[in-house]
């Protein structure tokens, strides 16, 4: 058993690794938001949440995977092995586009593993994607200097890897997660300006001159989760499940390494003539915000089902090289799902045998431009 289990294991992480080098390959989505924290956060709740709403605090299934709350590990009855792809579009229009511009993006959601240890406990192991940056933004003026240019470009990726435990006693289930989180990020600022066609120094017309600064993180550390529930069951296979999770703010490690360079610029081609300054290998971190839910679910037996979440995340406590970002706010989401399966023998037509989910939420959003906030919905 002990072999069959650690033979798994191995199959599984040559598998998360080579399925997330493609995912990364053909992460393509280039979002100006990303610059904002620790950039784009990926939803942490499976395909079965996020069909509902992303309802995940009263989430309890002998079948699915619930990572938002461990607690609902203690429920799984089978060996579980999840996995989803994700497609992503993004259309942005403003006064200062003649067109809008669209991006997107494929990659893998998910990838995860779940089976019970004993009637009391289930575990779960899995990797998913856990925030990523993608943006190419360029801005340009015409001053009493000619035509200057600022560019600022970022990508990279953080995935995080878990191992989790959920156990139940009573109708009461507490669990936990903890995942190591790793990849890097690269974030470049790029001022340039023309030198004057009778300079000594540039003679040639079109030569600019200028600075940029990059900035790369390497990650690697731990975060954790935790969570509870409470099922109270009911006459007529009835069963009301309350439940909560969160964490703590948390500190996530990393080294960074700083470059600013004076550089000129001819024909697209980037020449670094001098360095300002350079720190390489400095010990810094990212303060992840904290985060906490709480969710009422109702449903008979495997019929149907119904919950509602609400989730707040506080960004105030977000730093970035010990350096708060005044463009994040506090979150508050707030979702609602639904499943139901017409006929639960196995027996029955496969269409009264499916499963059909809906759902919807809203979250506040944690962006402040403008004096005023970036909303999403669904």
């Amino acid at each position: 058993m002990q072999l069959r289990i650690s033979s798994l294991c191995t199959i599984l992480c040559l598998l998360f690794l080579g399925i997330f080098d493609l995912s990364a390959q053909i992460y393509q989505v280039n979002s100006p938001y990303s610059r904002v924290g620790i950039g784009s956060i990926a939803p942490s709740s499976f395909a079965a949440n996020r069909a509902m709403g992303g309802i995940s605090a009263a989430f309890r299934s002998p079948l699915n995977i619930n990572y938002n709350n461990p607690a609902s590990y203690s429920a799984l009855q089978l060996t579980t092995l999840e996995t989803a792809i994700t497609g992503n579009g993004l259309w942005l229009a403003s006064d200062d586009l003649l067109n809008p511009q669209g991006t997107g993006s494929v990659s893998i959601a998910h990838l995860s593993f779940g089976f019970p240890v004993a009637k009391f406990w289930g575990t779960s192991i899995g990797l998913l994607p856990y925030s990523g940056l993608n943006y190419n933004i360029q801005i340009t003026e015409n001053n009493d200097l000619g035509r200057t240019e600022q560019n600022f470009i970022g990508n990279g990726q953080l995935y995080q890897f878990y191992w989790g435990n959920g156990f139940e006693y009573k109708g009461f289930s507490a669990g936990f997660n903890v995942a190591w989180v790793f990849g890097t990020y690269q974030q470049q600022s790029r001022l340039v300006f023309p030198i004057l066609s009778d300079s000594d120094v540039f003679a040639n017309q079109g030569f600019t001159l200028g600075s940029q600064q990059t900035d790369e993180s390497v990650v690697g550390d731990f975060i954790w989760n935790a969570g509870l529930q409470y099922e109270l069951k009911l006459p007529d296979k009835y069963s009301l499940i309350a439940g909560v999770y969160g964490n703590t703010a948390t500190e996530l490690n990393l080294i960074r390494n700083f470059r600013w360079e004076k550089v000129g610029t001819s024909a697209g081609i980037i020449t670094v003539l001098d360095t300002i300054k350079n720190v390489p290998d400095e010990k810094n971190s990212f303060r992840l915000p904290s985060n906490y839910a709480v969710g009422v679910a109702l449903q008979k037996g495997a019929n149907w089902m119904m919950a509602l979440d609400l989730s707040f995340r506080n960004w105030t406590e977000f730093e970035k090289y010990g350096q708060t970002d005044a463009l994040l706010t506090n979150s508050t989401r707030i979702a609602f799902g639904a499943a139901v399966t017409p006929e639960t023998s196995p027996f029955g037509k496969l269409w009264r045998r499916t499963q059909y989910r809906f759902g919807a939420h809203y979250n506040t959003g944690n962006i402040f431009v403008n004096e005023q906030r970036l909303p999403d919905f669904g």
